[in-house]
């Protein structure tokens, strides 16, 4: 029996449709996910409307990532501290407001698995190709170049050449920032420290 596990699928509806794709060729019937499932691309309800339909279709396990617990969390604090307009916080904020009520609600549950012991495993992973141009136009068609303009430059970079990543941008920023002023607090950094970071790094 064969199972695919995927993770970290952060709205990114485009090579989540490409994934599934192969599975089905491959008649694949169950299916564990490991968190992340909206954030960082744009029409995070793309992505949850897919993953909904494959809940009702086939055998599924979820696991809470952090993104689901970053809902939540600003929820519960009163819906302060993100905000558009900004690389530290902005992606987060477009995806939060771009969440339907079904999708908050699935984030909120307790999303656990029985984890399957004492049997042989063999597992292989699978990277395919998609059509990153296409998730790149969306970005810009949503306005995410707008509310998170540095973050959405290191999307851009990562989905093309993928090998700087969003958090090794976010230290050096906070770095910059900390050497300027003496201290850097997430999420509070600065928009010049993230253009600094963003030119030193991708150019």
């Amino acid at each position: 029996m064969e199972i695919a596990v995927m993770a970290d699928i952060h709205g990114n509806y485009v090579a989540f449709e490409r994934c599934m794709e192969y599975c089905r060729q491959r008649g694949i019937d169950t299916y564990i996910f490991l968190g992340d499932y909206a954030g960082e691309m744009a029409f995070p309800e793309k992505a949850m409307e897919m993953l909904f339909k494959i809940k009702e279709k086939y055998r599924c396990y979820f696991v809470r990532g952090n993104k689901e617990d970053y809902w939540k969390n600003y929820r519960d604090k009163g819906e302060t501290g993100w905000k558009e307009y900004d690389s530290t916080t902005g992606s987060l904020y477009y995806t939060y407001y771009h969440l339907s009520q079904k999708s908050m609600d699935f984030s909120d549950k307790s999303m656990d698995w029985t984890i399957m012991k004492d049997f042989a495993v063999k597992y292989a992973f699978i990277s395919l190709p998609y059509d990153v141009e296409r998730v790149i136009r969306d970005l810009h068609e949503a306005g995410l170049d707008k509310y998170a303009p540095c973050w959405c430059q290191i999307t851009e970079y990562l989905l093309r050449k993928g090998d700087v990543s969003h958090g090794r941008v976010l230290n050096r920023a906070m770095e910059l920032c900390k050497e300027k002023v003496g201290d850097c607090i997430w999420p509070n950094i600065p928009e010049e420290y993230w253009c600094q970071a963003v030119k030193e790094m991708i150019g």
